[in-house]
């Protein structure tokens, strides 16, 4: 059960975290070289923040009022720009998941290529991973449910194991989403009177620190559907800024505490700028992976909070 939600404090770090977007976009369209450069990397981390807000929207514990909790899940998925349906769903999926041959980015299987596990994994963290957050969301909004399920068949059973959820969507609800997706940035590109160099320039650098910070957890680490991440040492303003997603580990164990409480549970277990040093080295083979072996009963206790039951590595 969700406890100690710091309600008022998310709803003051949504705010702010909008306004500073919307004057960061604004203030880099008169920018040039180095400046433009420097309001992109201020962008970045701003949306990193955003995301971990997003991330607690997901959980449902953004806000205990479900339609407050929704509602501003939407908006901070909109300047993403996704579906918040779609995201929770595919991090709840991701929780089942974790570490498993469904979803086993960082080491190569005995039946892949390693030319082309290497190339989809570098592929991934530069990008990757947010063009497929966007390209499901309004791909989901555009094609039938039938088309869905013909792609669906056609996925590796790895690929449906992790993919299973977009047979479970609702599409209205994506329609709608993305819908107000469109009006939204409509709205802002004319009130701030944006251009494509300035969104780009902007997106660019947000995209780029995303995609490879997301995956920084889960790297290398053991292959278990909970225990499988990392507590990362941050310095701590960008612990706050990161609303201490860097407690990784902690999450995965406890996945509806509130970022406000993960510290005081969670002990650290290296550097983030370490882990992400070791990001950048190539998948290796899937033999060399460390399997960690827990009680059932502990993964079973983490994944009832996202109603799942507990699932095998292989």
């Amino acid at each position: 059960m969700t406890q100690g939600i710091p309600s008022r404090l998310n709803l003051v770090i949504a705010g702010a975290q909008l306004t500073a977007l919307a004057l960061i976009l604004a203030g880099a369209k008169h920018a040039a070289g180095f400046a433009l450069f420097a309001w992109a990397i201020a962008f970045a981390f701003v949306m990193q923040s955003a995301h971990a807000l997003l991330h607690e929207a997901s959980h449902r514990k953004l806000h205990p009022n479900r339609r407050v909790n929704d509602g501003v899940g939407f908006l901070l998925a909109a300047i993403f720009p996704t579906s918040f349906t779609f995201i929770t769903a595919a991090h709840l999926s991701h929780h089942r998941v974790n570490r498993s041959d469904a979803e086993l980015f960082d080491y190569i299987k005995a039946h892949e290529k390693p030319w082309q596990k290497i190339a989809g994994y570098y592929a991934l963290i530069i990008g990757l991973l947010w063009a497929g957050q966007v390209f499901f969301s309004f791909g989901l909004s555009v094609t039938s449910r039938a088309t869905t399920k013909r792609a669906y068949a056609a996925l590796d059973k790895d690929g449906r194991r992790f993919f299973s959820f977009l047979l479970r969507l609702p599409r209205a609800r994506i329609r709608v989403e993305v819908l107000g997706i469109v009006a939204l940035w409509t709205l802002a590109i004319v009130l701030l009177d944006l251009d494509l160099r300035t969104i780009a320039a902007c997106y660019g650098a947000f995209i780029f620190s995303w995609a490879s910070q997301q995956q920084i957890y889960h790297s290398r680490a053991p292959r278990h559907v909970v225990e499988g991440s990392y507590n990362l040492r941050l310095p701590l303003p960008l612990r706050w800024l990161y609303l201490n997603s860097n407690y990784h580990l902690t999450h995965h164990r406890r996945p509806k505490l509130p970022w406000v409480h993960l510290h005081r549970v969670g002990l650290m277990q290296g550097s983030y700028l370490s882990a992400y040093a070791r990001l950048w080295l190539p998948p290796e083979p899937v033999a060399r992976a460390t399997v960690y072996k827990v009680e059932t009963s502990s993964a079973g206790a983490a994944l009832s909070e996202i109603g799942s039951a507990p699932r095998s590595v292989t």
